[in-house]
């Protein structure tokens, strides 16, 4: 969904005027008199200039259910005979945030009755319905989730790791990388030039909505580093200047070796094509892969080896878009 800029930035659990904590959760007793159940999603808006949001909003569980979802959440925990194997096969079930507020004023984290691993249907399924189908009564926007740039560049926060690419067989001939560069260059003309995504181990780390921050490492192998767009003489620059000869004095160059190296992953820039459609820039499919650092090695889209790239032209490109 779009967001508009005047929406106002709030904390993230936090649901019908109470904050949520981790042990802060309450089973409901018959002594309990509810007077009504608010419960909230948490999901992404897209804010014109400024990327991607987490939003949180709040929905009111109608009148008519609130009967069969006090008597739900009035159930003890229970117990469930489980499978020989210890494991939870309900254990995608969400239970969405939800605040009770009683007939005295008080307001309650709400729990929903469960065996440790499998919540109360009836219970999840009310609530569920609630936060898809009723009015938001309220809603806030929590932390941004993506960049501008990562969202008009198509560059998510987390990329997919080069390290399952198969090697090739052997190292390819000359002849066979210089068709294959022809190709690239023949079918990457566009005026426009190119979205570049640099992505690398020392990158910021983008924590989705429905993450808890203290649980994300500090460090991963494909983050992102930087964002934005090159014009066609840059992208031409970039192509014209690989080689399909390795660098010299370098070793541990060769093609044929799959990178980035180890599991750790390297630092690498994705370049895909750009395009214009009623005046609005388009982002297409990857279609060069070039590593950064001493061998420079570029895959095309098919992570296909193309030859090695001019290190000073990589430089360039990191400059322009900030990486």
């Amino acid at each position: 969904m779009t967001i508009d800029g005047g929406l106002r930035t709030g904390p993230d659990r936090y649901c019908g005027g109470l904050a949520h904590t981790d042990d802060g959760f309450t089973l409901l007793t018959d002594a309990d008199e509810v007077a009504g159940v608010m419960v909230c999603g948490v999901g992404p808006g897209e804010l014109p200039g400024d990327g991607v949001w987490a939003v949180v909003s709040e929905h009111r569980v109608p009148d008519d259910q609130l009967p069969a979802l006090v008597d739900a959440l009035r159930q003890p925990n229970y117990t469930q005979a489980q499978a020989s194997v210890d494991l939870c096969e309900d254990y995608g079930v969400i239970i969405p945030m939800f605040t009770i507020t009683t007939a005295r004023g008080e307001l309650l984290q709400g729990a929903v009755p469960s065996d440790g691993c499998h919540p109360s249907e009836a219970a999840v399924g009310i609530l569920t319905g609630a936060m898809l189908h009723e009015p938001a009564v309220d809603s806030w926007r929590t932390r941004q989730v993506s960049d501008e740039a990562s969202v008009t560049t198509d560059c998510t926060q987390r990329a997919d790791t080069l390290t399952e690419s198969s090697p090739s067989p052997g190292e390819p001939v000359l002849e066979e990388l210089t068709y294959r560069l022809a190709e690239l260059k023949g079918a990457n003309t566009a005026p426009e030039g190119a979205s570049v995504c640099l992505y690398g181990p020392s990158g910021p780390v983008a924590i989705s909505a429905m993450d808890d921050p203290g649980n994300v490492s500090d460090r991963l192998p494909n983050s992102q580093q930087g964002a934005g767009f090159i014009d066609a003489g840059l992208r031409d620059q970039l192509m014209n200047g690989i080689s399909p000869t390795a660098p010299a004095g370098q070793s541990d160059c060769a093609l044929s070796q799959p990178w980035p190296p180890g599991s750790d992953g390297a630092t690498y820039l994705r370049l895909s094509g750009v395009s214009v459609t009623d005046g609005k820039r388009e982002v297409g499919i990857p279609f060069l892969y070039v590593e950064v650092g001493p061998c420079g090695r570029v895959i095309d889209g098919e992570y296909r080896p193309v030859g090695w790239a001019d290190s000073g032209v990589i430089t360039q490109i990191r400059q322009a878009i900030g990486g």
